[in-house]
């Protein structure tokens, strides 16, 4: 189930990390993470870290929690080389992780920029400049029919080859072709 040079890391999800139960074996997700760089986090980023991943599993695990009693766990079991499983295990360690569901003919990796929380607060939709739209006209469409090809010329063999063969007996008859005329 693992192809060659990949490895099989699981991560801990919960309903909202895990996209509501839609990731599923064989979904694409890409791996977001929101922490920050430095220690007193004064300033938080969110980045996405891995895109196109595959989800190789995902379901549940039983593990004890502070009081030692056994609890469930989503976990979801993605494909990754070798420096994507340092980077996601380092990742869910020093930050929180989400996945972002993908479409799965969307193959494109965008490596969009960081989004840090500042941004949040100091953009505003509602303020924002319009984007203005550029419609653009398409020229007509003139169809030209395509010239039709020359009729081949039909000619009629002047011999005819039949080879009959009737058990260990072959024979070869050859007929000479006399046009007969249709009119």
């Amino acid at each position: 189930m693992i192809p060659d040079g990949m490895r099989a890391l699981s991560v801990k999800v919960n309903d909202v990390i895990g996209v509501a139960g839609f990731v599923v074996p064989g979904s694409r997700v890409d791996v977001i993470l929101t922490g920050s760089a430095d220690s007193n986090r004064s300033s938080d980023t969110s980045k996405i870290i891995l895109e196109n991943v595959e989800v190789l599993a995902a379901g549940q695990n039983i593990e004890r929690d502070a009081q030692g009693k056994p609890q469930s766990v989503q976990v979801v079991t993605l494909t990754v080389t070798p420096e994507q499983a340092q980077k996601l295990a380092l990742a869910s360690q020093d930050g929180k992780i989400q996945l972002a569901l993908r479409n799965p003919l969307d193959l494109d990796h965008s490596n969009p920029n960081p989004t840090y929380r500042a941004a949040l607060y100091n953009e505003s939709s509602s303020h924002s400049k319009p984007v203005e739209q550029v419609v653009r006209k398409r020229a007509p469409v003139r169809t030209v029919p395509r010239p039709q090809p020359p009729k081949p010329e039909v000619t009629e063999p002047k011999t005819l080859t039949v080879e009959v063969i009737a058990g260990q007996d072959r024979k070869v008859l050859t007929f000479e072709n006399k046009k007969t005329d249709s009119r």
